[in-house]
C-alpha cells in the first residue's frame, strides 16, 4: 500500500532533528517494527521524503486548490499536526490556525536564529572593527555613505526563510536544528589512493565542492567510480554523513587534469601523494605556483615534518599537515601539524574545516618527528615485536592482548583518562604505580631493526591467520566493524550525557 501523507509525517518524526537524527536504516527498521503488517519502506523512500521536506517544506503529493472549510475534522487535523510536526503546512489560513490553537491554549513561539561562531570569527570581527574605525577617522563622512537595512529575506539551498516562522505548542519545545554555511566552498585533493578516496567523501558530505587532480585521466575515472560505489554503499548501510544523498554528494566531486582548474578559488588543497620527500617538494612547488595567497596548503603525510617540504614555498605561511588515520571515514581523528612558519590563523581555519566535515582534529603546538599517533603506535609495536621475537607470546595471542583487552578499553577512553579511572584520579595513580612503571620500563629493550629472521617469522604467522589474498576482504570487515563501533560510541556518549542531566 502506498504511503499517505500521515505515513510520511510519521517517517519525518522518526528521522528526528539535530543531534537526535536517526539514520535511514534505523528509520526503515523502526517503521517496520511499528507496522509489521505493512510492506517495509526502503532507504531511498526515506531519503526522498526527507529531501522533499527540506526542499518544499511539506510532504504532500500536490498542493490542494483552495482552502478547506474549518469544521471539526479540520480542527482535529490542525491539532494532530501540531502534536506530530508543527512545521507541516495544512493549507489553512493563518488566522484560522491561530483561532484553533488558542481554543486549546496553544501559544506561538518564535524561532530564534543563533549563528555559531567559527574559531577565527573573533579575529575577523576585530579586523572589521579596526577597518571601520580607520576609515571613519580618515573620512568623517564614511559612515554616512553606508546603507543600513533592518531586515532581509534570504533563500539558500532551497531552505525557506525562518525570520517570521512561529511554532505553536502548549509549552516551549526548545527545538534546535543545525544548518551549514551559506556558500559551499571548494576543496582540491591531489591524487587519490587507498586512504584519501574515503577522506574526500567527508568533504562532499559537508557540502564542499571537491576537485580531484591527477595527471592520469584513467586514475581520475577509476577514483570517481570507486567513490560513487563507496557513497552508495554508505547510504545503503545508513552510514552516509550529512543530509545529502549519495548521488547529491557524488555530483559535488569532479576530476581534472588541469592544475589551474583544480586549485582555482580552493579554500584548501589536500595533497595525498606517496611518502617521498622529493616528490612532495615537486608537487608543492607546482601547487604553490598557482595557489592564491589565502588557500590552505595541507598535506596528508603521516611521517614527514612539514618544514622538510614547505620551506621554499612563497605561500609557506599557509602550509600545514592534516594527517588522517586510516580509514578516515570511520576513524575521525586528524592530526593538524604546523610548520615553524605556519600562521596560527591557518591552523585555526584547518581545525574548523576538519571539524565541519565530521573529523576530530587535534592541533599540535609544533611539529615533532612522527607527530603523535605514530609515536604512540611505534612505541607499542616496538614492544610487541620484541616480545614476539623473544617468544613470550605468539602472533595470535599477542593480538588478543589488544583486541580482547586494551583495545576494547581504549575504544571509549583515552590512555590518560584510563589511568584517572584506574585509581582515585591521576595523582593517586602515580602514587600507586610509579615504582612499578619505572621498574618495568627499565626492562624494555631497544627498538627492533625490523629485518631478518624475526620479520619473516612474524609475517609467516600473520599470513597463516590472514592470507595475503584475504587482505581486501579483511579490510572490508574491519571497516564494517569500525562503522558499527562508531554508532555504538555515539549512542553511549549520548546515554552518558543524558545521565548527567538526571
Amino acid at each position: 500500500m502506498p504511503l499517505n501523507e500521515r505515513d510520511r509525517i510519521e517517517i519525518l518524526m522518526m528521522i528526528g532533528v539535530g543531534d537526535r537524527m536517526r539514520t535511514q536504516q534505523e528509520v526503515c527498521r523502526l517503521f517496520h517494527e511499528m507496522h509489521p503488517d505493512r510492506e517495509p519502506v526502503s532507504q531511498s523512500t526515506v531519503s526522498r521524503i526527507e529531501r522533499k521536506y527540506r526542499e518544499l517544506g511539506h510532504v504532500r503529493d500536490a498542493p490542494r486548490q483552495g482552502r478547506p472549510k474549518i469544521n471539526e475534522n479540520v480542527q482535529q487535523d490542525v491539532i494532530l499536526s501540531a502534536l506530530e510536526n508543527p512545521s507541516i503546512d495544512l493549507n489553512i489560513g493563518k488566522s484560522s490556525v491561530s483561532n484553533i490553537f488558542k481554543k486549546v491554549k496553544y501559544h506561538p513561539y518564535r524561532v530564534r536564529l543563533i549563528h555559531e561562531l567559527a574559531e577565527d570569527d573573533f579575529d575577523r570581527r576585530t579586523e572589521f572593527c579596526e577597518y571601520m574605525m580607520d576609515h571613519n577617522n580618515q573620512n568623517n563622512g564614511f559612515i554616512a555613505n553606508i546603507l543600513f537595512s533592518d531586515e532581509a529575506t534570504f533563500f539558500l539551498n532551497g531552505h525557506v526563510n525562518r525570520q517570521n516562522t512561529r511554532y505553536w505548542s502548549q509549552e516551549n519545545p526548545h527545538w534546535m536544528q543545525e544548518y551549514h554555511t551559506q556558500h559551499p566552498q571548494k576543496v582540491n585533493v591531489w591524487a587519490v589512493d587507498l586512504l584519501e578516496d574515503h577522506f574526500l567523501c567527508s568533504f562532499a558530505g559537508a557540502g564542499y565542492h571537491v576537485y580531484i587532480y591527477d595527471i592520469d585521466e584513467n586514475q581520475i575515472e577509476n577514483a570517481l567510480e570507486d567513490i560513487k560505489y563507496q557513497l552508495k554503499t554508505l547510504e545503503k548501510d545508513g552510514l552516509l554523513r550529512g543530509t545529502r544523498s549519495a548521488e547529491e554528494q557524488h555530483v559535488l566531486i569532479k576530476g581534472t587534469t588541469s592544475l589551474e582548474e583544480a586549485v582555482k578559488d580552493a579554500v584548501l588543497v589536500q595533497e595525498c601523494v606517496p611518502e617521498n620527500l622529493e616528490l612532495k617538494k615537486k608537487v608543492w612547488k607546482q601547487i604553490d605556483d598557482v595557489a592564491t595567497p589565502d588557500t590552505i596548503l595541507s598535506s596528508s603525510t603521516s611521517g614527514l615534518m612539514p618544514s622538510l617540504f614547505t620551506e621554499d614555498l612563497k605561500n609557506r605561511k599557509n602550509a600545514i599537515v592534516s594527517h588522517p588515520v586510516n580509514p578516515p571515514y570511520y576513524l575521525p581523528l586528524i592530526e593538524v601539524v604546523p610548520a615553524p612558519w605556519t600562521e596560527p590563523e591557518v591552523a585555526k581555519k584547518t581545525r574548523a574545516i576538519m571539524k565541519a566535515i565530521g573529523q576530530t582534529p587535534v592541533n599540535l603546538s609544533r611539529e615533532v618527528v612522527g607527530f603523535v599517533v605514530n609515536r604512540l603506535q611505534y612505541a607499542l609495536v616496538n614492544e610487541v615485536v620484541n616480545l614476539v621475537t623473544d617468544e613470550v607470546l605468539d602472533v595470535a595471542d599477542m593480538d588478543k592482548v589488544m583486541t580482547d583487552g586494551l583495545g576494547m578499553r581504549y575504544a571509549f577512553l583515552g590512555h590518560l583518562e584510563t589511568t584517572h579511572l584506574n585509581a582515585e584520579g591521576f595523582e593517586n595513580y602515580c602514587e600507586r604505580y610509579a615504582d612499578v612503571i619505572n621498574s618495568v620500563s627499565k626492562d624494555f629493550k631497544p627498538p627492533p631493526r625490523y629485518e631478518g629472521p624475526a620479520v619473516l617469522e612474524i609475517a609467516k604467522q600473520l599470513e597463516a591467520l590472514v592470507p595475503l589474498v584475504e587482505i581486501p576482504r579483511k579490510r572490508q570487515w574491519r571497516d564494517l566493524c569500525l562503522s558499527k563501533l562508531s554508532l555504538l560510541k555515539k549512542e553511549m556518549a549520548e546515554q552518558y550525557n543524558e545521565s548527567e542531566k538526571l
